[in-house]
């Protein structure tokens, strides 16, 4: 299992329809475990919090 980290590359595997692409890579800004969600930039350029399921790190 991996840990999420402040800075990480991830993978978007569920993607949000004009907000996220599947296949896409994404940098996460900001982490809240607590409720599993992650900051990234979406595709409209805008910062915003996303569940943490919706992205995988081991597939890099």
């Amino acid at each position: 299992m991996w840990k999420l980290e402040k800075g990480d590359i991830v993978n978007c595997i569920v993607a949000e329809t004009g907000e996220l692409t599947e296949g896409k890579k994404y940098k996460i800004l900001n982490i809240n475990s607590k409720i599993s969600q992650i900051e990234v930039i979406n595709d409209k350029k805008e910062k915003k919090s996303y569940l943490s399921v919706r992205f995988d790190k081991e597939e890099l």
